[in-house]
């Protein structure tokens, strides 16, 4: 009888200093991240120029921006046309 107790006894002291050193490290990081103060985020970036200005640079970007994008689209894929005059859709429609 007196080992059953003493059992009980060692795993109800293991399960409260578990419980309290779980709980002062929960508290302490808690006071870790209110101690740093956060930088301000956004999802979008925060832009300080005004809008004229960054249309019409972004006009003036424009030609080179999308002849490089038509460079890269002609690199990569190939779309010249190349039909086989015998196949058609359904009740031979081109």
């Amino acid at each position: 009888m007196k080992t059953t107790v003493r059992i009980k006894l060692l795993v109800g002291l293991v399960f409260v200093l578990a419980v309290t050193a779980s709980l002062l490290v929960a508290t302490n990081a808690g006071a870790q991240d209110r101690s740093k103060s956060a930088p301000p985020s956004s999802f979008m970036p925060v832009i300080e120029e005004p809008f004229e200005v960054v249309l019409r640079r972004d006009k003036a970007n424009k030609p080179r921006v999308m002849a490089a994008a038509k460079r890269l689209l002609e690199e990569r894929y190939d779309l010249t046309r190349r039909v086989d005059s015998n196949t058609k859709m359904t009740r031979g429609k081109p």
